[in-house]
């Protein structure tokens, strides 16, 4: 299965990078989330990320098949945990992290198949934060970037709600979930680039 390649992750960022720039958030919150988008977009384009070291709190994992059986809101509420837990509670062995990869990247697939990328996004964000990578995951990183719009936003499916009538700026109803994408995109990028210093670093102490 061929990887999300830099050029198209990269690309898709600037194009959300241009449509963030574009609007003009006036309430206190949607601001905040532009801020986070852009943030995330000028990290993922640098190489960097938005890896952080995660709060102080711990986390259980359920079992991989409470984890699969598992009503949406309880995925949410393990994918929140796991934004929330420290560096330290994130780490597994490699035995769990093979277990576990195959395990996020089919439940995000099977998301992305009922048509609820913003499950999909949370799924994805999460097994990165985790350290986890799988062709699955790939697969779930491919179908979000197929939700951007050609104006450059996520959502394809806010469309709709865009003949209803509303207060709001018509670019509203794609910022969160735009801002979910980019957040999960930073998260594997940062991941990868975690790996490529490691491999680095090895190469120089080989030297």
């Amino acid at each position: 299965m061929i990887a999300v390649t830099l050029n198209v992750r990269e690309l898709a960022i600037q194009r959300a990078q241009q449509w963030l720039e574009g609007i003009s958030p006036l309430t206190r919150e949607a601001k905040a989330l532009r801020s986070l988008g852009l943030l995330c977009c000028s990290r993922i384009l640098s190489g960097r990320g938005l890896r952080g070291r995660g709060g102080s709190a711990r986390f259980r994992l359920p079992t991989t098949r409470d984890f699969v059986t598992g009503e949406r809101a309880k995925t949410l509420a393990v994918c929140r945990s796991i934004s929330l837990a420290s560096a330290r509670a994130r780490s597994m062995d490699p035995k769990r992290q093979a277990v576990w990869s195959e395990t996020f990247g089919g439940v995000a697939l099977s998301y992305a198949r009922a048509g609820d990328p913003s499950t999909t996004a949370a799924l994805l964000r999460a097994s990165a934060q985790l350290g986890l990578e799988h062709p699955w995951l790939m697969e779930a990183e491919r179908f979000l970037l197929a939700q951007q719009t050609p104006e450059g936003c996520f959502g394809l499916f806010a469309r709709e709600l865009q003949m209803v009538r509303s207060e709001e700026p018509p670019w509203m109803p794609y910022l969160n979930f735009s801002v979910e994408v980019l957040w999960a995109l930073a998260e594997v990028t940062a991941l990868h680039a975690g790996h490529e210093q490691g491999n680095g670093d090895r190469a120089e102490g080989s030297a």
